[in-house]
């Protein structure tokens, strides 16, 4: 009986322990609402640019402390820093080193 018992807690901690670990993860990345991304820019439009396949946009409303530095073109490569507001990234800065 004391074996059966044993081996009943030896199997249920590790599952216990990995559940409180992916929950936490989960957690992490729900309450997480700032991005920050660098690569070459794809796509650029009026409102929003492509950097690494991700849509990034740019709402001076929103974002009401929106920098940008330098002129952004295709092929430039450009660091993002901004918020994550409904699951669309909003730019609140832009560095574009080259220009």
């Amino acid at each position: 009986m004391i074996l059966v018992i044993i081996s009943a807690l030896i199997l249920f901690v590790p599952l216990v322990i990995g559940q409180e670990t992916r929950q936490n993860i989960n957690a992490k990345a729900e309450t997480s609402n700032v991005f920050q991304i660098s690569g070459p820019v794809s796509l650029v439009n009026e409102n929003s640019f492509i950097i690494l396949e991700e849509l990034i946009v740019v709402n001076t409303d929103e974002s009401l402390k929106f920098i940008q530095e330098g002129n952004i073109k295709v092929g430039d490569f450009v660091s993002v820093q901004g918020v994550i507001k409904n699951k669309i990234k909003i730019a609140e800065s832009i560095h574009n080193p080259s220009d």
